[in-house]
């Protein structure tokens, strides 16, 4: 066990003294034993110290982050410990000055980096490593540089009081264009020993700057497709494959982010080949990413639930205390609907103050153009605010169907919460609204209560069970831009399906059904 107390040395320095004393003036001698001071640990015997050695105990853990700038030209050690087993990176970023790295383990040398920028980048047989920029080589030739040594203590490299003859061999350098960015080093640990790995990086020129950090846990597995040629082709995939991926910017064990590196082996050496993949985290994110020639994520996205008409809701499950819209979203207010249709624009009507509005062309320029979503004529419609309104249908309060292409209607939060519609009509260019009963059976749109999308921008709705479905700003709401399929609360109970016409109509908690009681209308 060690103490820290202060102590008294006959010297400037820890490493030229010969005494450690207990008081000031010296005249009483520290017990025999172990003392340190930084990186360095000696031994007093018969009052005598001995020559230093390192403190075994100065090393870094897993997660340690470290960013150096120096004119010096050094060796910087730093030493880590892990009993973690399947690989170990080692994240470095030379900026532009070229650094050299190589990483020790188990008797092996590893210098070789992945780069999202321009791939695998190598040094010959334990050589290390030099990365930066080639119009930054401060004219790197093979003449021995002699450099510092330095060891990482408590959070920083301290000089060692020792110094390396270095001689750069035309294989260490794997200079490139432009910096090659953040690395990774990777090293297979097969077994938790042994747990000591050295990482050394070599600074030769001024202005010299990196950044190394230490991930012991970086593998993530998740499910994948094959290679796809396009995001839609992966969206539609199955995802029977398991993949690995290591995160070098965003540390997030439950989705896909840019410059992940991934491979197709839970010892990171195969890296998927360059196209599309569909994913999906157990627990977490889905959707579809796009590596390059190299393996490096560089783009990514959600694959959205191919919807159609949607379910239709009673009333009571818009107000059920499980919530049935995901946070941050619920119905539509009459005022946000008026201002919604002022934003498209044409005539507006207030038919009954305070409660019926109708707005004589906006109807049209939210309704979809496809001739399977509405019967003829479709009067005026052009979909041009991208609303992608269909003729879903209705259920009426007696349980039956009815109108399937000829109105959408959707429920709306209105005063004193009474339940209000919206509707959209096969015959007509307006859109307006009107009472409902809460029996009836109705499309919904929710709406975000607070957003960032400006008008025209489109965005992203999760649904409690995992549907992803498009949004649309128009002027200043943001809206679902297909109606909602939800068949969860967010509780996650179910909300129950109801086929029977007489238990429809005699409900009062919440239900919802497909139109016709046929699921292939959603």
């Amino acid at each position: 066990m060690s103490y820290k107390s202060n102590y008294y040395i006959n010297s400037s320095s820890f490493l030229t003294a010969t005494r450690v004393y207990i008081d000031e003036a010296m005249t009483i001698l520290a017990p025999d034993g172990f003392y340190s001071s930084d990186i360095f640990v000696r031994q007093q015997v018969s009052g005598i110290l001995l020559p230093f050695e390192y403190c075994d105990d100065c090393i870094a853990s897993c997660g340690t982050s470290v960013d150096v700038q120096t004119d010096e030209r050094g060796e910087f050690i730093l030493d880590f410990d892990t009993s973690e087993t399947g690989v170990v990176v080692v994240k470095f970023n030379p900026y532009q000055v070229p650094v050299g790295i190589k990483i020790e383990y188990n008797g092996s040398i590893y210098n070789t980096a992945l780069s999202g920028r321009y791939g695998e980048l190598s040094a010959g047989y334990e050589l290390p490593l030099f990365l930066g920029s080639e119009s930054s080589s401060c004219g790197i030739d093979p003449s021995p540089y002699t450099l510092d040594v330095y060891r990482f203590s408590n959070d920083d490299f301290v000089y060692a009081n020792d110094y390396y003859l270095l001689t750069i061999q035309p294989e260490s350098l794997s200079l490139t264009e432009h910096t090659p960015g953040t690395c990774a080093i990777i090293i297979p640990k097969s077994s938790a020993t042994p747990e000591s790995v050295r990482v050394i990086v070599y600074t030769i020129c001024d202005n010299s700057e990196f950044d190394l950090e230490i991930d012991c846990t970086p593998i993530v597995d998740f499910s994948g497709s094959e290679v796809q040629v396009s995001s839609d082709d992966a969206c539609t995939a199955e995802t029977p494959n398991t993949y690995y991926k290591i995160s070098m910017t965003v540390d997030d064990d439950m989705d896909i982010n840019i410059d992940d590196f991934v491979f197709s082996d839970s010892l990171a050496t195969t890296l998927l080949v360059e196209g599309f993949y569909g994913y999906s985290f157990y627990g977490g994110a889905s959707g579809w990413f796009e590596v390059n020639e190299y393996g490096m994520v560089v783009d990514k996205g959600v694959c959205m639930t191919e919807i159609n008409n949607g379910l239709l809701y009673n009333w009571f499950a818009t107000t059920d205390e499980r919530g049935l819209f995901a946070e941050g979203w619920r119905l539509s207010t009459r005022e946000e609907n008026i201002a919604l249709g002022m934003a498209i624009g044409g005539p507006y009507n207030e038919i009954e103050e305070g409660q019926i509005y109708e707005f004589l062309m906006a109807g049209g320029e939210m309704k979809s153009t496809n001739i399977d979503d509405w019967n003829d004529p479709n009067t005026g419609a052009s979909n041009s605010v991208g609303f992608n309104g269909k003729g879903s249908g209705i259920r009426e309060s007696d349980g039956n169907f009815t109108n399937i292409k000829n109105y959408l209607i959707c429920y709306y939060q209105g005063n004193d919460n009474v339940f209000m519609l919206t509707y959209y009509s096969s015959t007509y260019t307006a859109n307006g609204s009107g009472f409902g009963a809460g029996n009836f059976g109705f499309s919904l749109r929710p709406v975000k209560e607070s957003t960032t999308l400006q008008n025209g921008e489109s965005g992203v709705y999760i649904g409690n069970d995992g549907k992803v479905y498009p949004t649309i700003c128009i002027g200043d709401l943001e809206i679902l831009a297909c109606n909602l399929a939800e068949t969860k609360y967010k509780t996650g109970e179910d909300i129950p399906e109801i086929i029977n016409n007489t238990l429809w109509s005699n409900l009062a908690s919440g239900a919802l059904c497909a139109y016709d009681n046929d699921w292939e209308n959603i």
